[in-house]
């Protein structure tokens, strides 16, 4: 029965993404966090040319770089973009501080994740991006639908929002996908090493803040692409 729920969601999945596609300004993106390799995998069955965008944070586990680079070996016909903010990792914390992460988690967020992707979105003249994210993952991803207008150039689509984490799972043992190495040890989530501990789902971000995302799948992130300003 699950083999055949499975191929349902699939070809459903694949069928959003054929469908909304648009050549040469059609992208995918990807954290390279615990379950990252289904959706990646689905892009690969469409056959279609959708680049997989990498935010490189400078704040990533070991254990997300060394994943990044088997999904890469596995799925060498896709193309894997890799983009990062202006300011690397060393220059940045001394120009804002060794503790910017804990101290102003949002502007982090902002100028190392969001702006950087807003930059590529621009600059590519990007009209569709596809992302995992899904229902059951948050109360914010909960109201979400499978196509979101961004703006009026930009329309997000989310092929797998009905996937439970069940069936993500047993997507990834039916298909022998890789997966994230930090899921073994009890991370429910996987972001920056700073921001990010064992735990539940999602309760391992962020700590006790009320922040719950990194801002890149909040839509008014993405108006216009505007920057944000540290103070």
């Amino acid at each position: 029965m699950i083999k055949t729920q499975l191929l349902i969601l699939e070809a459903q999945s694949i069928d959003l993404i054929k469908n909304s596609f648009i050549e040469n300004f059609s992208i995918s993106t990807t954290s390279f966090g615990l379950t990252s390799s289904v959706l990646i995998h689905l892009i690969y069955k469409t056959n279609l040319e959708i680049p997989i965008v990498f935010i490189d944070t400078g704040f990533h586990f070991d254990e997300t770089i060394d994943y990044y680079k088997t999904i890469d070996s596995k799925y060498q016909k896709l193309d894997f973009i890799k983009i990062s903010a202006d300011m690397n990792t060393s220059k940045f914390l001394n120009k804002y501080g060794k503790e910017i992460y804990n101290k102003d988690p949002n502007f982090c967020c902002n100028f190392n994740k969001v702006d950087p992707f807003n930059s590529y979105l621009e600059n590519k003249r990007i009209r569709i991006w596809y992302a995992a994210v899904r229902k059951s993952q948050s109360l914010s991803r909960n109201s979400l639908n499978h196509q979101v207008e961004i703006n009026e150039d930009l329309l997000k689509i989310h092929p797998l929002l009905l996937w439970t984490e069940k069936e993500i799972i047993a997507y990834i043992r039916e298909n022998s996908l890789p997966i994230h190495p930090l899921k073994s040890k009890g991370y429910g989530s996987i972001g920056c090493y700073p921001c990010t501990k064992i735990g539940k789902g999602r309760t391992g971000r962020w700590g006790k803040l009320e922040k719950t995302e990194c801002g890149l799948h909040l839509k008014n992130s993405h108006h216009k692409y505007t920057k944000n300003v540290h103070r």
